[in-house]
């Protein structure tokens, strides 16, 4: 992910702003190894494991159930139920 996130910001991103934006883009990519620590330093103590690996493995899927209905939706097919045939 790092290198594609930033070959995109290389191609897309003119020279002049090529610095700023990169530098950005890397603090954004680099984020949540930071904050994700913190953050399971800051509940293990106060939350029982009973509650918090559960809940911590639902997170990462998470993000693939808007991805799957919008790739449905863009292959024409609606999720739901068929629709119902018209009578003869």
């Amino acid at each position: 992910m790092l290198i594609a996130s930033l070959t995109t910001v290389r191609r897309a991103v003119p020279g002049t702003r090529l610095g700023h934006v990169t530098a950005t883009a890397t603090t954004l990519v680099f984020t949540p190894d930071v904050a994700g620590p913190a953050l399971g330093a800051a509940l293990v103590e106060p939350t029982d494991f009973r509650i918090l690996l559960p809940a911590l493995g639902a997170v990462p899927p998470a993000p693939a159930v808007p991805l799957a209905r919008r790739s449905a939706n863009a292959d024409g097919t609606a999720s739901g139920p068929p629709p119902a045939a018209a009578p003869a």
